[in-house]
């Protein structure tokens, strides 16, 4: 899910969604993030009937005049990570600009790695100029701080071995190869969507 995140923000493209709602495992074991729909729906009081996951979407997707950047997509992530390695739902992020309620990860589980802790509050920072602010930074934060390594380098390259794999097998651009069945949402349950 980080790969291809990255990826995808590297085109431009904000999910805004992203939620336990969002994240699906497959059969096969591979988690997949579903759910990409239309930028204004995923505000409150936009013109749209919005579809805004209470606990996991960011502060600016509460206001209108508060730009949503990939930063915006490393909130609802951290908060996913927070949701797992807590049992707890976050706050909702609209109540916290009074009364920061958020409690820390590590106090609510302490075989956290402080390091993992402090990189998810780091990326649920209620202001989106003091969160991280895209996902290799996000990845760096979780994974660089203890023994485990990953390089954002080693991500893009399984990826790009992937879209190589998929261009073969007859995808003719990214629009296929991310949702190869051209819907609007959701690909076809027995193909599924190729990011990993």
């Amino acid at each position: 899910v980080l790969e291809s995140l990255a990826v995808i923000h590297s085109h431009g493209v904000v999910h805004r969604g992203i939620s336990p709602e969002t994240l699906m495992i497959s059969e096969n074991g591979t988690m997949i993030l579903t759910g990409f729909e239309i930028c204004a729906a995923r505000v409150a009081n936009s013109e749209l009937e919005s579809k805004v996951y209470d606990g996991y979407a960011a502060p600016e997707q509460y206001a209108r005049m508060t730009p949503h950047g990939e930063w915006t997509d490393v909130y609802a992530l951290c908060a996913v990570l927070y949701k797992v390695l807590s049992g707890t739902r976050p706050p909702e992020a609209n109540t916290r600009n009074v009364n920061d309620n958020l409690i820390p990860l590590v106090q609510l589980n302490d075989t956290v790695p402080r390091a993992v802790s402090e990189a998810v509050m780091r990326g649920m920072a209620y202001d989106y100029r003091n969160r991280t602010s895209n996902v290799r930074e996000l990845v760096a934060g979780l994974y660089h701080a203890g023994n485990f390594t990953i390089t954002m380098d080693a991500m893009t390259a399984e990826h790009t071995r992937y879209l190589e794999e998929a261009r073969k097998k007859g995808a003719q651009d990214e629009t296929q190869i991310i949702n190869p069945a051209g819907e609007e949402d959701e690909p076809p349950a027995k193909s599924g969507p190729p990011w990993k």
